[in-house]
């Protein structure tokens, strides 16, 4: 535990030095002002968030509530040392970098809301077989698809928002979208670690399965019903005769 503990203390350094260096970057931006054209009366939520974030807080449990037992649960459960842990890790962050990459082009195909549906559902299909799978290089895979499928929400989940919101009132959007986020993942992970040594991985990671299953439902009764309705109604009418 000591050698490890003095094998980290390069790497925590490292990671100090780069978040100095970001903060540096940051300190050099120069953001103008918003211009004002008189007196605003919008609203301080814009109605839209109130659909939007219940559904949001839902899929943030699920997010929140695995990723930060993962390396315990990849050392523990799968018996994979920590190199290979690094490894595994390392791999997870080109499958999310790859998945980025390929949203725009789910989301061009199905659509904002049925595309973070799928995204959904393909997480917590993975997250129930990785509660149940014993085999190391099957529960690998999971794990990585997993990560993949749970990245992929977020450019669709972000762009549905913003599109929803006038320019005026984003910055607040976004504001409670990161506070929703913040509050809903730390009381999962709280929650989550007790009941892991209580339950064990694979009654937890059904439970997170089942929350990501309910958050879909969620989406598409708050989201989604009345976005079909939109473009049921905005569709022009073709006469059967």
């Amino acid at each position: 535990m000591t050698q490890l503990a003095g094998g980290m203390k390069p790497v925590l350094l490292l990671a100090s030095g780069a978040a100095m260096l970001g903060i540096l970057s940051i300190l050099k931006l120069r953001l103008n002002a918003p211009e004002s054209n008189g007196p605003s009366r919008m609203r301080i939520f814009h109605p839209f968030l109130y659909r939007f974030l219940p559904a949001f807080a839902l899929w943030s449990v699920v997010t929140g509530s695995f990723m930060p037992f993962a390396a315990v649960f990849l050392q523990q459960q799968l018996g994979l040392p920590m190199r290979q842990v690094g490894l595994v890790f390392s791999a997870s962050q080109l499958t999310q970098f790859t998945a980025v990459l390929l949203a725009p082009s789910l989301y061009r195909r199905w659509g904002t809301i049925t595309g973070i549906m799928c995204t959904q559902i393909a997480t917590g299909v993975a997250v129930f077989a990785l509660g149940h799978m014993r085999g190391t290089p099957a529960a690998v895979a999971l794990y990585l698809g997993y990560m993949g499928a749970q990245f992929m929400s977020g450019p669709g989940l972000y762009s549905l928002l913003m599109a929803r919101i006038p320019d005026t009132q984003r910055s607040t959007a976004s504001a409670a979208q990161n506070v929703t986020s913040a509050l809903c993942q730390a009381a999962s992970a709280a929650v989550t670690g007790g009941c892991i040594v209580r339950y064990g991985y694979s009654a937890v990671l059904s439970g997170n399965a089942f929350v990501a299953f309910a958050a879909t439902l969620v989406l598409f009764t708050l989201l989604g019903k009345r976005e079909e309705e939109k473009r049921n109604a905005s569709a022009p009418f073709v006469s059967s005769t």
